[in-house]
């Protein structure tokens, strides 16, 4: 799971902390940044995007909660 997380943050441009073994909560918010990534692009259906920027908008929040 790591590795599939390290390869998507190169592929997006997303920052990564270097580290091999990620926290789970850091490593979940990763995922969620890249799904929130993945339904932000071009869709048919404008819902998709919708889904895309709630995911991102929860991530943040997520990331502030484990920054504290």
């Amino acid at each position: 799971m790591t590795d599939m997380v390290t390869e998507a943050n190169s592929g997006f441009g997303l920052a990564s902390n270097g580290d091999m073994m990620a926290r789970p909560p850091d490593l979940c918010i990763q995922v969620l940044k890249i799904w929130a990534k993945l339904f932000s692009g071009e869709a048919v259906w404008d819902v998709v995007r919708m889904i895309g920027k709630a995911l991102a908008a929860y991530g943040h929040i997520l990331e502030r909660k484990s920054q504290t």
